[in-house]
């Protein structure tokens, strides 16, 4: 248990518990009352624990000394199994038919789990899980090669629970740990699964450019492994990519032949591949195509998956085509149902979109009070870390609402901060944006003063930072304990162990900084200043010896976002 602990500072369930000692449930309520009473350990929420002060490193040191390599193996092997076992129930609950849950790894009998009495409360519980599992996902894939199909199917699981906020933090880099491992091994199928929950990821934060390669390199290793899985959802993610870059005859290829692949056995699969097509006819103008691929994809997901949360993306794209059809009413009304669906799912960065794409509606029906109201809301969704990138298309919707009321000053002030985001994503909404500022008479002339960004635009920035720097420092440490596990004893960059103990250190104080902006946007507590410092010297060229590009390119990365933190 300490040794796990070793891998996050996260809190353990005591299911959890119960499966890494490979004991009764009532033998491990014994135990963590017997810790809890002496100290050691203090309970969070319900049903979560956590080490006290310095015993957690205490403890890991002891483990280190007195748990032989193969039993700490085994302990990590019967955890994953117990979260692969959660993650399947949950998803069986959340997504009924899909046919996912067929091509993942299968997983022996994992003990009792948890009733999942509803879908919220299941979905809460799992959320609860998902840093601890993450962390141990992480470990796992350094120190456990065998195991790495099972922590690659365990990120697919966890998908749900990180798609913004402080846990994207944690998922990227856990995904990009398991890849590196699978590449070690060979293991394409793993890889490429890893590789696909990566751009996902980057998806998700509207990141195209980082989630082009990785998907690309999804699909040929797909191509290598057979693994159907990945053959479908590889060129389903290079189709929206395309999509969002505006490289339409790139989507169509890709999301043609992403719909072949499910045709016949997947019918979710089909559902979202009709549903992306429908958005793509809806933005090069062909909006009758557009309406009845939207209207079958939604028919397929309320058919197969009962009305599951994956209907709300049916309906989001439905909204899509009515609108580009010129039926703003009835698309608001598909974008209305879909809202408590994404919310219900805890899909923070969907239900911030929707709220977008409802501004959008109530403008084109001449409402823009209440275009206002939902685009204000939007932008107060998406203030999360990882959703400035739609934010900015929150920012467009309420530039244009202010326009309608005739409060153009404000509408371009919205606009100049939705550009800066766009310019800086490279989206090109950008050359828009610019356009429209340019045509307005009221724009700020060539060398004219622009005012200053607003405080909320601020903290955006600073957590988009603040969740990429926590992303790569997680990255670098990653990469060094697999550069060194693999090279023999006493081999590794001179002074390594101190500088992975810093770099812990650090990821610890990010973490705690990154989570409590989440909870609350403000200016952080930390000392950025000197936290730059300190990344700085651990990661210089000069001190960080050592043959990996691949250390070398996360030690970049980490130094760059640094400076963008603390200027």
């Amino acid at each position: 248990m300490a040794d796990t602990a070793d891998a996050s500072s996260a809190a353990l369930s005591s299911g959890a518990a119960t499966a890494l000692l490979d004991v009764t449930a009532q033998r491990t309520s014994g135990l963590l009352d017997e810790l809890l009473s002496v100290g050691a350990l203090r309970k969070v929420g319900t049903d979560h624990y956590r080490y006290t002060g310095q015993l957690r490193r205490l403890a890991c040191r002891s483990a280190v000394q007195e748990l032989p390599e193969a039993a700490r193996d085994e302990a990590l092997d019967r955890l994953l199994t117990w979260y692969l076992a959660r993650g399947r129930q949950m998803h069986a609950l959340r997504c009924p038919g899909d046919r996912m849950l067929h091509d993942l790894v299968r997983v022996p009998s994992a003990g009792p789990l948890p009733l999942a009495k509803d879908h919220p409360q299941a979905l809460a519980a799992w959320a609860d899980e998902t840093p601890h599992l993450l962390a141990v996902v992480r470990r796992a894939a350094i120190r456990t090669p065998g195991i790495v199909r099972q922590a690659a199917d365990l990120l697919l699981l966890a998908q749900v629970t990180a798609d913004s906020g402080a846990l994207s933090a944690a998922y990227e880099p856990a995904a990009r740990t398991v890849a590196a491992r699978a590449a070690r091994d060979g293991d394409a199928q793993a890889e490429g699964r890893a590789r696909v929950v990566l751009a996902e990821a980057y998806l998700m934060l509207g990141k195209c450019a980082e989630a082009e390669p990785e998907a690309r390199r999804a699909e040929q290793l797909a191509d290598r492994s057979g693994d159907p899985l990945t053959r479908f959802r590889a060129p389903y993610a290079r189709g929206i990519i395309a999509l969002h870059q505006r490289r339409y005859d790139a989507a169509e290829r890709h999301l043609i032949a992403a719909w072949k692949r499910c045709t016949e056995r997947d019918e979710l699969g089909e559902a979202a591949a009709l549903g992306a097509l429908a958005r793509l006819w809806a933005a090069t103008g062909n909006s009758n195509e557009a309406v009845l691929f939207a209207e079958r994809s939604v028919a397929l997901h309320r058919r197969v998956g009962r009305d599951s949360p994956q209907l709300a993306h049916g309906r989001y794209a439905l909204a899509e085509a009515l609108s580009a059809a010129g039926r703003p009413a009835e698309a608001l009304r598909e974008l209305s149902q879909a809202l408590p669906l994404f919310k219900e799912d805890r899909q923070r960065l969907w239900a911030g979109r929707t709220r977008c794409r409802m501004a959008e509606a109530m403008v084109a029906l001449i409402r823009p009070g209440e275009a206002v109201t939902a685009a204000e809301d939007a932008a107060k969704r998406l203030l999360v870390p990882g959703g400035e990138r739609w934010r900015a298309d929150a920012l467009t919707a309420l530039g244009h609402a202010e326009t309608a009321l005739g409060r153009k000053r404000g509408a371009q002030a919205h606009w100049r901060e939705a550009l800066a985001v766009h310019e800086a994503f490279g989206t090109p909404e950008a050359r828009e944006l610019s356009a429209l500022l340019r045509d307005k008479s009221a724009s700020p002339t060539a060398g004219a003063r622009r005012p200053g960004v607003s405080r909320a635009a601020d903290a955006a920035r600073t957590g988009t930072a603040l969740r990429d720097l926590t992303a790569a420092v997680r990255t670098l440490t990653d990469q060094l304990r697999l550069h060194t596990a693999d090279e023999e004893p006493g081999l590794g960059p001179p002074g390594l162990p101190d500088r992975l103990h810093h770099l812990d250190a650090i990821e610890a104080e990010l973490t705690d900084t990154l989570a409590d902006f989440a909870h609350t946007p403000r200016p952080p507590r930390a000392d950025l200043r000197r936290l730059r410092t300190a990344l700085e010297s651990l990661t210089s060229p000069r001190s960080l010896h050592t043959p990996s590009a691949a250390i070398a390119e996360a030690a970049s990365a980490v130094r760059e976002l640094g400076r963008r933190i603390a200027p």
